[in-house]
């Protein structure tokens, strides 16, 4: 594995890098600088996140606004106002909804065709940390503060399943589903039984952002200090990329990560605005 970077900052220092907004600075086809999208919030934009097939990216920001754009063409396709601070976003696989969980612990899901709530969840007794749709778009799945996973059926607005965690992320083709607690772990879960299939060893730091690689061999994870890639075949440890030293005070630390499609591209981001690629080496017990 070798690493190539910084590549590319990011506008500014206090906007938090998510894995898709990392992934999606990086790439070298990107024809345009994303940052004019920042000059429609009013402060500071804490997150951005693309559509599966990468046609509209949503924003968000303290304005407690949710903007969506084209991306091909940077222009804003709605606005939402938010009843409060937004903590966590997703867009369905076909752009068609949008989730907003705010640090109030409700999810709020929306429509690129009116400026109005479809619905709201009062989903979690602290504030929402992560929002994800399956790839089919038929499950959303929401992590709180409250260190519970929940999953909810998008059209009837109803809870199906809860689960302990509060970071989630779903494999691009669906069939794995894997969670985080705080204490290290990382579980494997059956979303039709909700029963657990997996567990990878527990990690000495909290993990705080999970990302499947395309093919679902690779498991990235990310804590205080580190990046890791785990073989999924063996569940057992692939490769680790260092971030910086133990010690969070003395560096920028590691807050989101994605893989390219091709799965030979790790991208990480870091709280300091910086995005790094990391070339990795193609294996004969993880397909990509």
């Amino acid at each position: 594995m070798s690493a190539r970077g910084p590549i590319r900052p990011a506008p500014s220092p206090r906007t938090r890098s998510t894995a898709e907004r990392a992934f999606y600075a990086a790439l070298d086809s990107v024809p345009s600088p994303l940052a004019p999208l920042l000059t429609k919030h009013t402060g500071v934009m804490w997150a951005m996140v693309p559509s599966f097939a990468g046609t509209v990216i949503a924003t968000t920001g303290e304005d407690n606004t949710v903007r969506l754009w084209d991306y091909a063409t940077r222009r804003g396709i709605r606005f939402f106002k938010a009843p409060g601070p937004v903590s966590a976003m997703a867009i369905s696989p076909d752009a068609a909804l949008i989730a907003t969980g705010g640090r109030d612990g409700s999810v709020a899901l929306w429509t690129p065709t009116s400026p109005w709530r479809i619905a709201q969840l009062d989903a979690h007794t602290g504030a929402v940390l992560a929002a994800a749709f399956s790839p089919d778009g038929s499950l959303l799945a929401t992590a709180g503060k409250d260190k519970t996973i929940r999953l909810w059926d998008p059209v009837n607005h109803e809870q199906t399943g809860q689960l302990e965690g509060y970071h989630m992320a779903f494999s691009h083709d669906g069939t794995q589903f894997a969670t985080a607690t705080r204490d290290g772990t990382i579980r494997f879960w059956d979303l039709a039984t909700h029963q657990q299939t997996g567990q990878l060893a527990r990690q000495a730091k909290e993990v705080r952002r999970l990302a499947f690689s395309p093919g679902g061999g690779r498991l990235a994870t990310i804590d205080r200090s580190h990046v890791r890639l785990w073989d999924l075949s063996t569940h057992g440890h692939d490769h680790q990329i260092v971030s910086g030293p133990s010690y969070p005070a003395a560096y920028s630390p590691p807050c989101g990560a994605a893989f390219s499609p091709d799965g030979t591209l790790l991208v990480t981001g870091r709280t300091d605005g910086t995005v790094c690629r990391h070339a990795l080496k193609r294996t004969t017990n993880a397909e990509n």
